[in-house]
């Protein structure tokens, strides 16, 4: 690609997400081979709450990729919003995923031109403590 046809914005974003990608993978990456469950912030869940809340994970998953991809960033704030708190409910705060999902909720704040809670978002990110997994 020819650096002239990046604007600002672009180079910004880009950064942002690297920057985000690497405390997802170099800071939680060892909980995603430790397999243990953590239990700050997860719920007490019987396996038919499990599973419910898993179909609905998947079902949400696939409405905000099909809204951003559509550019109705708006509605998909609000279903990345539902999916983080399954997330929370599923696995705690301690997991890879729950970074994950604030991450995707900045990214749509950050499509939507919408800064302040995206920065909001991205600093809630770097005040996550790293737990031995």
């Amino acid at each position: 690609m020819n650096c002239k046809t990046h604007n600002r914005d672009g180079v910004a974003n880009q950064s942002l997400i690297v920057f985000c990608l690497a405390i997802i993978l170099f800071v939680y990456a060892p909980c995603i081979d430790a397999g243990k469950p953590s239990p700050a912030g997860k719920a007490n869940l019987t396996d038919v709450q499990k599973k419910e809340l898993r179909t609905q994970r998947e079902r949400l998953k696939q409405q905000v990729t099909d809204l951003s991809n559509r550019g109705e960033f708006d509605m998909a704030v609000g279903f990345a919003e539902q999916l983080h708190e399954i997330n929370l409910k599923l696995y705690g705060k301690d997991r890879y995923i729950y970074v994950a999902s604030l991450n995707r909720i900045a990214d749509l704040h950050i499509q939507r031109r919408d800064f302040t809670p995206a920065g909001k978002t991205r600093a809630e990110i770097l005040e996550i403590k790293p737990v031995n997994c």
